[in-house]
């Protein structure tokens, strides 16, 4: 799951102790954008693809990501992380 409060730094975070799989950050705007989009595949989608491969021991096995329409996900930098990512 990911987490966006509003602010500039981790003190804009609760103070209480996430699970395991939270990524939690903080923008002025509190939404997502570009950096958002990355942060949330490279901490949450790409570790939570291998564990379930890893699980089921199929290395190869292909997996989809889908995604709404939010203009945050389809940037260059996002679609660069995609590309190279093994989805």
């Amino acid at each position: 799951m990911q987490l966006i409060y509003k602010g500039n730094t981790s003190q804009s975070f609760p103070k209480i102790t996430f699970p395991t799989g939270f990524s939690l950050s903080a923008n002025e705007k509190h939404f997502s954008n570009t950096e958002e989009s990355i942060k949330f595949l490279e901490e949450i989608i790409v570790s939570y693809v291998d564990k379930k491969r890893g699980e089921i021991d199929s290395p190869d096995q292909a997996a989809l990501l889908i995604w709404d329409v939010f203009r945050g996900q389809k940037t260059e930098p996002v679609l660069e992380v995609l590309r190279r990512t093994t989805f």
